[in-house]
């Protein structure tokens, strides 16, 4: 009824303004706590730089604790999303030049790195399930090229000519078996995240 209408109309504006309001403040809270993260992880990075600008003593163990710390943060404004990203990735490669991992290890430490990387980032778990596909797809490759190249093997007749071609092919062997195992140890670690 028209008598009806400025009242009924006056509760539904206040009930609108008091939900917006609501919702401009919860806005305005995470806000606040994305620019916290944002300040720390800059002074972060800040962090990393120095360390590796400095004469001091690097190590992995050290550099893994931040990469772990950066993450765990949690998440920035949009707009500073990928600025922060490269300048952290810069931060890490810079000490990881002056860090130089030496051995066998070299490898698995930058690929743990580079999953600790991938963790920060919202689409981390599909990236993941990319990585993992991408390393079974290049297993499978290596193994069905093995199996191809031992079967070729067994058509070789005995001659000189025939003995090197095996002695190649029995490299190629054992490379792509080697690749494999560390393939493998790759999948092992992914599988860890």
């Amino acid at each position: 009824p028209e008598k009806q209408k400025d009242s009924i109309y006056a509760k539904f504006k206040a009930a609108c303004d008091a939900f917006f309001e609501n919702r401009r403040n919860a806005n305005k809270q995470s806000n606040s706590e994305f620019e916290a993260n944002l300040k720390q992880k800059l002074d972060l990075i800040t962090k990393i730089k120095a360390a590796a600008n400095s004469a001091e003593s690097l190590s992995e163990d050290q550099l893994t604790a931040w990469v772990e710390e950066f993450n765990e943060l949690g998440f920035v404004p949009r707009k500073n999303m990928k600025e922060v990203q490269n300048q952290f990735k810069e931060a890490v490669d810079a000490y990881l030049q002056k860090l130089d991992p030496s051995g066998s290890d070299k490898d698995d430490f930058m690929f743990r790195l580079n999953l600790n990387r991938m963790q920060g980032d919202p689409n981390a778990v599909k990236n993941l399930n990319k990585k993992e596909h991408g390393i079974r797809k290049q297993i499978a490759d290596l193994e069905n090229s093995i199996t191809l190249w031992k079967n070729n093997l067994e058509f070789f007749a005995a001659s000189k000519t025939a003995d090197k071609l095996k002695d190649q092919f029995d490299i190629k062997i054992q490379k792509a078996e080697e690749e494999i195992d560390k393939l493998k140890k790759k999948l092992s670690i992914l599988r860890e995240f």
